[in-house]
């Protein structure tokens, strides 16, 4: 009798598939030789989906405030979702700022090409999605320490007309000149 144990092991640059046999006193030694595979590459040749990139960016306004623009651009199909979302259905982009170096001026404030409507992939709940990038979403700030940079994360989640990807969290640093 075999036994067939598959061990996931998913971390942002490890991806192992450890497939391992038992072996009974019937077995011959070819049936007690288990194939092993395992894959060790990292995300971005390993075939797992990205389909949204993120860019950052930190414009100058004057007087110490700055825009942080976070830019998603989206590969053909796939979309991501507005802050404003309703609740029950896909996970909404957010934005965790972990610094303690500027003051937020107002919201995070969000462009691109949006579509509102009953999504099927949530059993027809109302989505705000964003279809095409790029989307930017904007925060202002005025920075009370510059040599420090501003650091956080967004979460966001993606799907096209299929299927989803898990949220995702990624990190962002914006870092200012003196």
């Amino acid at each position: 009798m075999k036994y067939l144990s598959l061990i996931f092991c998913l971390s942002a640059n490890l991806f192992l598939i450890s497939c391992g046999g038992g072996e009974t006193a019937t077995q011959t030694t070819a049936e007690a030789e288990t194939p092993k595979i395992e894959v060790n590459t990292s995300p971005k040749k390993s075939g797992i989906l990205e389909p949204v990139k993120w860019t950052f960016q930190a414009k100058s306004l004057g007087d110490d405030m700055y825009e942080l623009n976070m830019i998603a651009n989206m590969d053909e199909k796939w979309s991501i979702y507005s802050q404003h979302t309703a609740d029950g259905g896909p996970v909404p982009t957010s934005f965790e700022f972990e610094s303690d170096n500027f003051e937020a001026i107002g919201e995070v404030e969000e462009k691109g090409k949006k579509k509102e409507g009953p999504d099927p992939l949530f059993d027809g709940l109302n989505v705000i999605k964003f279809v095409e990038g790029p989307v930017t979403f904007t925060q202002k700030v005025k920075v009370t320490d510059a040599s420090k940079p501003i650091t956080g994360y967004l979460t966001f989640m993606t799907c096209d007309d299929a299927r989803c990807l898990p949220p995702t969290d990624v990190d962002f640093e914006f870092a200012f000149a003196e």
